[in-house]
């Protein structure tokens, strides 16, 4: 069984965002030889390559020529820094830039950094003028969740050329105190406000959000992995702490057998899903957005044969726009 991979080479970042999940900003463990042997040793689906802003590692680039050459799809994931080098757009199948909000003010605000709403924007254009499959990705907080702002998002992404517009609901270690938890009736507002701006529905990882859209969601249980820049392992992009970290690659002597080489990832799978359902852990940590899935169903209207990446990698929702 193939798995995906979410990828983080390195925490390093140019950006200061409030919310940031990942407050680490040193480089990791990664190179390019050590991603070889990880790709020897393993069935590959996809590969999506985040955390950080990797393109500010010098030796990424080299990474994504080893990934390429396999013909192992890979996405990148970035905060427009991709823009500085845009040879790396020949070398992946799709492309995910963030930005919150449809307007500078407010994302330079969130982002830390003057400067950051137009320079994804200009990464957007590029993708898009170079033929790269783009994705606007957005986090929804309490300062961009409701209708107006979810209609807004997708006539960005169109207008700047993208094809498909990603939201993940924000979140949190800490529910009851984290102030960029949005309230679950502005998330579903969100929702609405992107589906009435005529996007279309692609698929989603998020049982809660499949829910108030009335679909199933595309499971990511012992099917993806997310590898930090550090070296370990965990099942998802938010999980990263504690018990989620379950292994990892450049130490643990379960990972290697007698020669260094790195075993298959599917041992690791085993043990990073605990014993849970897979459902309860698809909501793990995230039971302040249950409430969101007794809202009133949204009607959607779908894109047949539709595919991206993320889906069936972390609990996300995408729509073509």
């Amino acid at each position: 069984m193939g798995l995906k991979l979410g990828w983080g080479y390195t925490w390093v970042c140019d950006l200061r965002c409030a919310f940031c999940y990942s407050p680490r900003k040193d480089r990791g463990v990664w190179c390019p030889r050590l991603v070889e042997r990880i790709l020897d040793a393993n069935e590959i689906l996809d590969v999506n390559w985040g955390t950080g802003e990797n393109v500010l590692e010098p030796s990424f680039l080299e990474a994504l020529r080893i990934v390429h050459r396999r013909g192992v799809p890979q996405s990148v994931t970035s905060n427009g820094a991709l823009v500085l080098r845009p040879e790396a757009l020949d070398l992946i199948d799709e492309l995910d830039v963030s930005i919150d909000f449809p307007d500078r003010r407010r994302h330079d605000l969130w982002r830390g950094r003057a400067g950051a709403w137009e320079r994804a924007c200009r990464l957007v254009r590029e993708a898009a003028r170079r033929g790269v499959r783009t994705t606007v990705t957005m986090v929804a907080l309490p300062a961009n969740s409701g209708y107006r702002t979810g209609y807004e998002m997708v006539e960005l992404a169109r207008g700047l050329g993208a094809e498909m517009l990603r939201i993940n609901l924000y979140f949190t270690r800490r529910p009851r105190s984290d102030p960029f938890v949005p309230e679950p009736r502005r998330a579903w507002e969100l929702l609405l406000g992107v589906v009435d701006a005529g996007a279309r529905f692609v698929g989603t990882s998020d049982p809660i959000v499949a829910a108030v859209l009335g679909v199933e969601p595309v499971p990511y249980a012992g099917r993806s992995l997310r590898i930090l820049p550090d070296g370990w392992v965990t099942p998802a992009t938010y999980l990263t702490w504690g018990p989620w970290r379950m292994a990892n690659l450049l130490s643990d002597p379960r990972i290697r057998d007698d020669t260094g080489a790195l075993r298959t990832f599917l041992g690791i799978s085993e043990r990073v899903w605990p014993r849970e359902a897979p459902e309860r852990v698809a909501v793990a940590g995230r039971d302040y957005y249950l409430e969101l899935a007794t809202m009133p169903r949204i009607s959607i209207r779908g894109v047949l044969g539709a595919s991206q990446i993320h889906v069936g990698y972390l609990p996300t929702t995408v729509f073509a726009v």
